[in-house]
């Protein structure tokens, strides 16, 4: 018989023919295009409910002006993190000087890790089907997705270039190895750990050159290290950052935590996959390694050597107290996903193995080794159905918990219902933008969160969670009163603000106003402007009475008395506000915060909408009004953007929230209050926009 033909250059080579690069390319454009879609959709409607994204746009603009400084983290960015690489990054933000900007060389950062696993593909398996099918799967796994959509992290420009350090280093090929490695060692100090693991790893008998490999791999873990803990830290860090704290179970320090660990593996492989006494957070744990591994196919689990290279990442996240790091929704998974993508390119490999046929004849093998490819062949039926696995447990996955298509309601940790903004975020968008608008043009600023990226060009501009606090984010030590603000601005039912809350929070936040001559001028529910004064000053809390307070008063928990309300609006339209007065006294030492619950039923009793949010707007909490004075707020409840026309009653409902939890509070029993029914302030009318 007639050897056979040698297959097309396409099916063993890996860029002989223009198709696999276009539809790679073409991959990498539409992962860049739809995620850069929505960081601008978050952006544009104030989605963002952390400070990461405009910390790291004010450092990128404060070198382009040749400081060092960031006033929202309120210190010198390399003390608390090495990411040398935003000195990279800077040239290109001075071309669109605008936090997208990031956001779109992130998401394109993390599309290009596709080249380098289509061409580990290429290598391990010889097949351009398989390669462009793992890409694929690279591209469509969430914690690619979730990690993108968080924000902006310097570490997740490090995925990439440690995947490509990862194939020239399967390669023997140094040069590569360390030109990679060392671009993913200028995004952030803890990638020195798995660059030191890949140094163990080309020691491995079968590698070429691996001793001169491996010491230089280990001496620019090593010299990262040092720049790190031996220069950066000491010279720009003084108290501001103590991350040390969240492995506070392990040990005081990072040192006596490390000696902690090394004397107890087996805990730590506990660790790893359950909180000993902490049953939610043990299935956050497991929930975390289902929704990493299922939608690469749980190929990453038949190359355990593979896996190996990101323990160090593993350990460092799974054993601190933080749940947000036991999950694949925010950035702490930029380190592992290099490593586990290559390992299911490299699990694949090792599960063809069981149905691969010899290489046939020798024009074959000849002409894939000329190529660089396997010299052995994929069974056809066997590529078929691994790749048929990988594109089903992928979309599986997507439309099960990931980024894209799922609620997100999968995950114990919480996120976002979906990525685009709901009936009430845009609402509240002409609110935002008209706030922003009317904050004076110098001086410093306080902000919340979804804010802080639109002063991100300022040199002085502070986050509010800061003087909420009244420490520095992960430390003790206390954050110092700014001086010389001219607007505070936030919505002050943010989660993020919410939780920052504490019994001091209030005097603190007074002492700041008072201090800088803010008043209220600008309010939209819980959105709120303060400015210098010499503007209009708005009334949220002040002392006084409702005009009917003649019905008796509900008392809520032996500590606060509704003494009575009016409902100013009768009509208003979809999107627009209903001003409403409710009036409280205190009567008891208040030991929590309350909290007023709104909602708009309609004629059906079915309910429309509902608003949680602090009573007294953050500023003004129960426990600092003086004891039997009259305190009466005004509220203006922005109507969500898709309300339908009708009339509605407005329900008042009392909760509470503190250290022990929340709930309804308890009204006393002469009242006749019911928390099922709560209290109706009155009727509006919703008219046609």
């Amino acid at each position: 018989m007639a050897p056979s033909a040698a297959p097309p250059v396409a099916m063993v080579g890996g860029w002989r023919s223009p198709r696999p690069a276009l539809v790679l390319a073409a991959m990498v454009m539409a992962y860049t295009v739809v995620y850069s879609a929505f960081d601008v959709i978050a952006y544009r409607y104030y989605l963002y409910t952390d400070f990461d994204l405009a910390l790291f746009a004010q450092a990128v603009d404060g070198l382009l002006h040749g400081r060092l400084f960031t006033s929202i983290r309120g210190m010198a960015w390399p003390g608390d993190h090495s990411s040398l690489v935003l000195f990279l990054i800077a040239p290109l933000y001075a071309l669109v000087r605008h936090p997208v900007t990031l956001l779109v060389l992130q998401s394109a950062a993390q599309a290009l890790g596709a080249l380098p696993i289509y061409a580990l593909a290429r290598r391990e398996l010889g097949h351009t089907g398989l390669a462009l099918t793992l890409a694929a799967v690279y591209l469509l796994q969430p914690a690619l997705g979730y990690a993108d959509l968080f924000e902006f992290h310097p570490e997740l420009l490090a995925t990439a270039p440690l995947i490509a350090a990862f194939y020239f280093l399967r390669c023997g090929r140094l040069g590569g190895t360390l030109l990679w490695a060392g671009l993913a060692l200028l995004c952030r100090e803890d990638v020195a750990l798995v660059v030191f693991m890949m140094a163990l790893y080309a020691l491995l008998p079968w590698r070429t050159g691996r001793l001169r490999t491996a010491l230089a791999l280990a001496a620019m873990a090593a010299a990262s290290a040092f720049l790190t803990w031996g220069v950066l830290r000491p010279a720009f860090s003084h108290g501001e950052a103590e991350y040390a704290r969240i492995y506070g179970r392990w040990g005081d320090t990072l040192g006596a935590a490390a000696l902690h660990m090394l004397r107890d593996p087996i805990g730590v492989a506990v660790q790893l996959v359950s909180t000993p006494g902490v049953p939610r957070d043990t299935l956050v744990k497991q929930q975390f390694h289902l929704t990493l591994f299922l939608p690469l196919g749980l190929l990453p689990l038949l190359s355990p050597l593979t896996l190996v290279l990101a323990l160090p990442a593993f350990l460092e996240h799974l054993l601190s107290y933080r749940i947000a790091q036991h999950t694949i929704l925010c950035q702490y998974t930029a380190l592992q996903t290099s490593f586990v993508s290559a390992a299911a390119v490299l699990g694949t490999r090792n599960l063809l193995r069981l149905f691969t046929r010899g290489a046939g004849s020798g024009a074959r093998a000849a002409t894939a080794a000329a190529l660089g490819a396997s010299p052995d062949t994929v069974d056809p039926r066997a590529a078929g159905a691994v790749m048929a696995w990988g594109i089903l447990a992928s979309v599986v996955c997507q439309l099960w918990f990931g980024p894209l298509l799922s609620s997100g309601r999968f995950f114990l940790a919480g996120t976002r219902d979906g990525h685009f903004p709901t009936a009430e975020e845009r609402a509240l968008k002409p609110y935002h933008d008209r706030m922003v608008r009317r904050v004076p043009r110098h001086g410093a600023v306080v902000a919340g969160f979804e804010f802080l990226s639109r002063f991100t060009g300022r040199d002085s501009v502070h986050s509010l969670h800061h003087l909420m606090r009244g420490t520095y984010t992960f430390s003790r030590r206390a954050y110092p009163l700014p001086a010389g603000v001219t607007a505070l601005i936030a919505n002050m039912a943010a989660i993020n603000i919410v939780t920052s809350v504490e019994p001091e929070t209030a005097p603190r936040l007074q002492r700041l106003l008072n201090a800088n001559g803010l008043v209220p001028v600008d309010e939209a529910g819980d959105l709120v402007l303060f400015t210098r004064a010499g503007r209009p000053a708005l009334e949220l809390v002040t002392a006084g009475s409702c005009p009917d307070d003649s019905l008796p008063p509900i008392v809520f928990d032996h500590e606060l008395a509704f003494t009575g309300a009016a409902l100013v609006d009768s009509t208003a339209r979809p999107g627009g506000t209903v001003t409403l007065a409710t009036c409280w006294r205190r009567v008891g030492e208040v030991d929590r915060v309350f909290q007023t619950r709104l909602d708009l039923v309609d004629a059906s009793g079915r309910l429309a909408q509902s608003h949680v949010r602090d009573l007294g707007y953050g500023l003004w909490p129960a426990h600092i009004w003086l004891a039997g004075a009259p305190v009466r707020e005004t509220y203006r409840l922005v109507l969500d953007a898709d309300l339908g026309q009708g009339d509605y009653d407005v329900v008042l409902r009392v909760q509470w929230r503190g250290q022990g939890g929340g709930g309804m509070s308890a009204a006393d029993e002469a009242s006749g209050y019911a928390p099922e029914r709560g209290i109706t302030l009155g009727r509006v009318r919703v008219t046609p926009r």
